[in-house]
Formats: C-alpha cells, sequence, structure tokens
C-alpha cells in the first residue's frame, strides 16, 4: 500500500470514478472537468496492483461563515474504492490525514457526515470510536444537517465540545 499527497491536484478519471460512486450527493462531479485544478489538499491511497483505493481531501473553510473573524480550520473527506470498504483503507486514509494535519500544525481534525450518505449512521459511529468528538448534532430548525465532529490531533487535553460551540 502507497500512500502519498498530490504535489497539484488536479481533476482525474480515478477522482470522478470514486467520487460518483461514492459522494455525487455533495461533490459537484458532473461540473468538473479533467485536468481541473482542485482547491483542496489531496492524497491518494493506491494497492500493490497500482490500484487507486480510495482518497483523501482536505478542504478549508472558515469556521465563522458570518465573516466576524472566526478561526479557519481543516475538514477531512474520504473517499473509498465500495469494493474495498471496510478493509481498513479509511482509517489509513484518515490516520494519514490527521499526521498531513499535525505537519501544519493544526490543533483539531474536522469531519462531517451527511445525511444524504446511505452510511451515515455506520460513519457516525465509526467516526465516535476513532475518538472523535460530535460538535454539531445535524438538527437544525427540526431539519437534517450534516454531523460534525472533531478532534484533538496533537495529544494535550483539550475540551473540543466546549471550544467549538462557544465559537459558533
Amino acid at each position: 500500500m502507497r500512500f502519498a499527497i498530490e504535489d497539484h491536484p488536479r481533476w482525474d478519471e480515478e477522482k470522478k470514478r470514486l467520487l460518483l460512486e461514492t459522494h455525487s450527493y455533495i461533490f459537484p462531479v458532473e461540473e468538473m472537468k479533467l485536468g481541473d485544478p482542485l482547491p483542496q489538499i489531496w492524497g491518494r491511497l493506491v494497492d500493490d496492483n497500482d490500484s487507486v483505493r480510495g482518497f483523501m481531501y482536505i478542504t478549508s473553510r472558515e469556521e465563522d461563515e458570518g465573516g466576524d473573524g472566526g478561526e479557519a480550520e481543516d475538514e477531512i473527506s474520504l473517499v473509498i474504492d465500495p469494493s474495498v470498504q471496510s478493509n481498513g483503507f479509511g482509517r489509513i486514509l484518515l490516520e494519514k490525514a490527521e499526521e498531513h494535519l499535525r505537519s501544519k500544525g493544526n490543533l483539531l481534525a474536522t469531519v462531517r457526515v451527511q445525511p444524504s450518505n446511505p452510511r451515515a449512521f455506520e460513519l457516525i459511529d465509526w467516526f465516535y470510536r476513532k475518538d472523535y468528538i460530535c460538535y454539531w448534532p445535524g438538527v437544525s430548525n427540526n431539519e437534517p444537517k450534516s454531523v460534525e465532529f472533531a478532534k484533538n490531533i496533537v495529544g494535550r487535553q483539550q475540551d473540543v465540545t466546549l471550544k467549538k460551540n462557544l465559537s459558533q
């Protein structure tokens, strides 16, 4: 198994294939053209047969979308080939993404589970087992929204829930 961060990520056939199969409900796959540059940080996991088994991408987003000075944070997304899900590839990609964020000096890693994801309940449970803490429960005005999690990735004691809730 090999993992590499892409130097200049571009939209390619493998991303299109896997995102069409797994994330077409949130990623604008049909709008993308092969070769388009991607603003996110992308990492690729390839097996010993040179088959792409998954990607992780990290998106920077503003903590406070109201524009009043909230801190920026990076959000991890995982894309796993459905034919090999539940074989540890997601764990590898998550660990690599956390490692990358630590190397940039980040204190927290954040992830989001969309309610439209057919595996949402399974993923929520999986992130809890990976020591992620839910700071946004996924309901606003009685409508399902994304469930958001954060994890302290530097090993210092920190109340992630309190920090995240106070900043909202």
